[in-house]
Protein backbone atom coordinates (compact mmCIF):
# COMPACT_ATOMS: atom_id res chain seq x y z
CA UNK A 1 0.00 0.00 0.00
CA UNK A 2 2.68 2.65 0.75
CA UNK A 3 4.80 1.66 -2.09
CA UNK A 4 1.26 2.39 -4.57
CA UNK A 5 0.67 5.63 -2.75
CA UNK A 6 4.54 6.42 -3.48
CA UNK A 7 3.76 5.65 -7.05
CA UNK A 8 1.02 7.65 -7.04
CA UNK A 9 2.66 11.00 -5.17
CA UNK A 10 5.66 10.67 -7.83
CA UNK A 11 3.09 10.28 -11.34
CA UNK A 12 1.04 13.13 -9.85
CA UNK A 13 4.02 15.60 -9.21
CA UNK A 14 5.61 14.84 -12.60
CA UNK A 15 2.14 15.27 -14.42
CA UNK A 16 1.73 18.43 -12.44
CA UNK A 17 5.51 19.72 -13.81
CA UNK A 18 4.47 18.40 -17.37
CA UNK A 19 1.50 20.40 -17.38
CA UNK A 20 3.39 24.11 -16.02
CA UNK A 21 5.66 23.46 -18.29
CA UNK A 22 3.36 23.03 -21.64
CA UNK A 23 1.38 26.20 -20.13
CA UNK A 24 4.37 28.16 -19.93
CA UNK A 25 5.09 27.19 -23.69
CA UNK A 26 1.46 28.09 -24.74
CA UNK A 27 1.55 31.38 -22.33
CA UNK A 28 4.26 32.73 -24.19
CA UNK A 29 3.28 36.48 -25.81
CA UNK A 30 3.28 36.45 -29.54
CA UNK A 31 6.34 37.20 -31.34
CA UNK A 32 8.63 35.49 -28.61
CA UNK A 33 9.37 32.62 -31.21
CA UNK A 34 10.58 33.96 -34.80
CA UNK A 35 8.88 32.93 -37.71
CA UNK A 36 10.00 32.33 -41.37
CA UNK A 37 8.31 33.85 -44.97
CA UNK A 38 9.64 31.78 -47.50
CA UNK A 39 10.02 33.60 -50.89
CA UNK A 40 9.68 31.04 -53.70
CA UNK A 41 9.12 33.89 -56.49
CA UNK A 42 10.97 37.08 -57.98
CA UNK A 43 7.24 38.32 -58.72
CA UNK A 44 6.66 41.83 -57.15
CA UNK A 45 3.69 40.89 -55.55
CA UNK A 46 1.47 38.29 -54.73
CA UNK A 47 1.96 34.62 -52.60
CA UNK A 48 5.93 33.76 -51.92
CA UNK A 49 6.81 37.03 -52.95
CA UNK A 50 9.47 39.22 -51.51
CA UNK A 51 6.95 41.69 -50.39
CA UNK A 52 4.49 39.75 -48.81
CA UNK A 53 7.54 37.67 -46.78
CA UNK A 54 8.26 41.86 -45.52
CA UNK A 55 4.35 42.47 -45.19
CA UNK A 56 4.05 39.62 -42.75
CA UNK A 57 6.74 39.17 -41.22
CA UNK A 58 7.49 41.19 -37.11
CA UNK A 59 10.69 41.66 -35.29
CA UNK A 60 12.53 38.98 -34.94
CA UNK A 61 11.16 37.10 -37.40
CA UNK A 62 13.70 35.54 -40.79
CA UNK A 63 12.78 36.10 -44.56
CA UNK A 64 13.99 32.95 -46.19
CA UNK A 65 15.00 32.89 -49.74
CA UNK A 66 14.08 29.67 -51.27
CA UNK A 67 17.14 27.19 -53.04
CA UNK A 68 17.01 27.88 -56.67
CA UNK A 69 15.32 31.44 -56.14
CA UNK A 70 17.34 33.99 -57.63
CA UNK A 71 16.79 36.81 -60.18
CA UNK A 72 15.95 40.70 -60.47
CA UNK A 73 12.47 41.86 -58.24
CA UNK A 74 10.97 44.78 -59.90
CA UNK A 75 9.48 46.98 -57.59
CA UNK A 76 6.39 48.74 -58.73
CA UNK A 77 6.28 50.52 -55.37
CA UNK A 78 7.76 51.11 -52.29
CA UNK A 79 7.99 47.68 -49.96
CA UNK A 80 6.73 47.68 -46.67
CA UNK A 81 8.80 49.22 -43.78
CA UNK A 82 11.51 46.60 -42.38
CA UNK A 83 11.17 45.79 -38.68
CA UNK A 84 14.25 43.93 -36.94
CA UNK A 85 14.41 41.19 -39.10
CA UNK A 86 17.42 38.14 -40.75
CA UNK A 87 17.76 37.43 -44.05
CA UNK A 88 18.39 34.41 -45.32
CA UNK A 89 19.66 33.09 -48.64
CA UNK A 90 18.75 36.54 -49.82
CA UNK A 91 21.93 37.34 -51.56
CA UNK A 92 20.86 36.25 -54.88
CA UNK A 93 17.98 38.21 -55.42
CA UNK A 94 18.34 41.78 -57.03
CA UNK A 95 16.15 44.75 -55.73
CA UNK A 96 15.26 47.20 -58.54
CA UNK A 97 12.95 50.33 -58.83
CA UNK A 98 13.21 51.93 -61.69
CA UNK A 99 11.10 55.01 -60.85
CA UNK A 100 12.27 55.84 -57.08
CA UNK A 101 11.37 59.45 -55.90
CA UNK A 102 11.97 61.27 -52.59
CA UNK A 103 9.38 59.35 -51.22
CA UNK A 104 9.89 55.83 -52.28
CA UNK A 105 13.52 53.93 -51.59
CA UNK A 106 13.79 50.01 -52.62
CA UNK A 107 14.35 49.29 -48.23
CA UNK A 108 12.97 51.27 -46.36
CA UNK A 109 13.81 50.29 -42.27
CA UNK A 110 11.71 51.42 -38.71
CA UNK A 111 13.14 53.85 -36.84
CA UNK A 112 15.95 51.37 -34.58
CA UNK A 113 15.72 48.71 -36.27
CA UNK A 114 18.12 46.15 -36.51
CA UNK A 115 19.13 44.05 -39.87
CA UNK A 116 21.14 40.69 -40.23
CA UNK A 117 21.99 38.75 -42.34
CA UNK A 118 23.03 39.07 -45.75
CA UNK A 119 21.03 41.85 -47.65
CA UNK A 120 19.56 41.31 -51.27
CA UNK A 121 23.09 41.44 -53.53
CA UNK A 122 21.66 44.30 -55.73
CA UNK A 123 19.54 47.08 -54.43
CA UNK A 124 19.23 49.93 -56.74
CA UNK A 125 17.13 52.83 -57.18
CA UNK A 126 16.72 55.21 -60.64
CA UNK A 127 14.60 58.10 -60.83
CA UNK A 128 14.48 62.45 -60.96
CA UNK A 129 15.54 63.30 -57.64
CA UNK A 130 16.14 62.58 -53.75
CA UNK A 131 16.52 58.95 -53.75
CA UNK A 132 18.44 56.33 -51.71
CA UNK A 133 18.81 52.37 -51.71
CA UNK A 134 18.50 51.84 -48.39
CA UNK A 135 16.58 54.78 -45.58
CA UNK A 136 16.50 54.06 -42.22
CA UNK A 137 13.68 56.35 -40.68
CA UNK A 138 15.64 56.60 -37.21
CA UNK A 139 19.15 55.03 -36.13
CA UNK A 140 19.70 51.77 -38.45
CA UNK A 141 22.13 48.72 -37.75
CA UNK A 142 23.51 46.24 -39.65
CA UNK A 143 24.27 43.26 -37.37
CA UNK A 144 26.09 41.02 -40.01
CA UNK A 145 28.50 41.79 -42.94
CA UNK A 146 27.15 44.30 -45.61
CA UNK A 147 28.55 42.97 -48.59
CA UNK A 148 25.35 43.91 -51.15
CA UNK A 149 25.91 46.21 -54.30
CA UNK A 150 23.55 49.30 -52.85
CA UNK A 151 23.31 52.27 -55.96
CA UNK A 152 21.27 55.33 -56.51
CA UNK A 153 20.71 57.29 -59.59
CA UNK A 154 19.39 60.64 -60.23
CA UNK A 155 18.92 62.94 -62.81
CA UNK A 156 19.40 65.84 -60.66
CA UNK A 157 18.62 66.39 -57.04
CA UNK A 158 20.48 65.15 -54.01
CA UNK A 159 21.25 61.10 -54.03
CA UNK A 160 22.01 58.99 -51.10
CA UNK A 161 23.11 55.23 -51.19
CA UNK A 162 22.70 54.51 -47.46
CA UNK A 163 20.91 57.23 -45.05
CA UNK A 164 19.81 56.96 -42.18
CA UNK A 165 18.05 59.53 -39.83
CA UNK A 166 19.91 59.10 -36.79
CA UNK A 167 22.88 56.48 -35.94
CA UNK A 168 24.05 54.05 -38.57
CA UNK A 169 26.38 51.13 -37.05
CA UNK A 170 27.61 48.17 -38.85
CA UNK A 171 28.31 45.55 -36.35
CA UNK A 172 30.52 43.80 -38.86
CA UNK A 173 32.22 44.65 -42.31
CA UNK A 174 31.37 46.69 -44.84
CA UNK A 175 32.45 44.95 -47.59
CA UNK A 176 29.81 45.36 -50.37
CA UNK A 177 29.42 48.81 -52.68
CA UNK A 178 27.54 52.13 -52.07
CA UNK A 179 27.15 53.78 -55.10
CA UNK A 180 25.33 57.50 -55.68
CA UNK A 181 25.52 59.29 -59.14
CA UNK A 182 23.32 62.66 -59.32
CA UNK A 183 24.29 65.70 -61.37
CA UNK A 184 23.66 67.56 -58.14
CA UNK A 185 24.59 66.48 -54.66
CA UNK A 186 25.57 62.55 -53.67
CA UNK A 187 26.97 61.20 -50.60
CA UNK A 188 27.36 57.27 -50.32
CA UNK A 189 26.42 56.91 -46.76
CA UNK A 190 24.70 59.75 -44.70
CA UNK A 191 23.81 60.12 -41.09
CA UNK A 192 21.91 62.40 -38.93
CA UNK A 193 23.93 61.11 -36.22
CA UNK A 194 27.09 59.11 -36.20
CA UNK A 195 28.43 56.47 -38.18
CA UNK A 196 29.69 53.77 -36.08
Amino acid sequence: MLNLRLCLTRFSSSLLFFMAACLAVFAMPAGVLADDYVVTTTSDSGAGSFRQALASAGDGDRIVVAPGVSGTITLESVLPTLNSIEFVNAQGLSLYMPNGDGSTHPLVVGSGETISGLLPGNITTRGAAELSAVYGQGALTFADEMSATLSATASNGYVLGVVAMSDITFEKDLSGSILAQSSSSVHGLYTGGLLL
